[in-house]
């Protein structure tokens, strides 16, 4: 999940940028939960599944050792508490794609088509953590139907993905 050695790999398409930085979003997330859930779901807390030989702990590891690794597999989110973890997410996610929506380096087919559709595939992934934007994505599609796409009358092929 680390957003530098992930981006080279994206195409630079606005759908790959999205899943790039989506995808290191949700690791941080799953290490942070599993650090922050570590006395609640492993009987012994000072046991570090997937450290050492065999699930044994090495024995030169130290907690100093422990926090550093937790630090760089939590990132940013390393001292959030719990409670605040979803608040975040969700801040972060609308944020990145509010940023990508408007960032003009970053390459789409077809601009005048892709557009509409960048929008909502953003309104759709941001529904995941803010229930209100499927009220959102509804409107646009809506509005595709009545308005048609940049002025043209809607394509057939947009009713039948709006009819779903």
């Amino acid at each position: 999940g680390n957003l530098e050695a992930m981006m080279p790999l994206c195409s630079g398409l606005w759908a790959d940028r999205v899943w790039g930085e989506l995808h290191c979003l949700k690791e941080l997330l799953v290490e942070r939960l599993l650090d922050a859930g570590r006395g609640q779901w492993c009987k012994d807390s000072e046991l570090f599944l997937g450290e050492g030989d065999g699930g044994h702990p090495d024995i030169a590891d130290t907690p100093a050792d422990r926090e550093a690794r937790s630090a760089k597999l939590c990132g940013r989110w390393k001292d959030v508490r719990s409670e605040d973890i979803d608040a975040i997410v969700a801040r972060e996610v609308s944020q990145l794609l509010q940023r990508l929506q408007e960032d003009s380096t970053v390459p789409r087919i077809h601009e005048a088509a892709s557009r509409p559709f960048a929008r909502l595939q953003a309104s759709l992934i941001e529904a995941a953590w803010e229930p209100d934007q499927h009220r959102s994505s509804l409107a646009m599609l809506r509005s595709w139907l009545v308005d048609g796409l940049d002025g043209a009358p809607c394509p057939f092929v947009v009713k039948q993905f709006a009819s779903y």
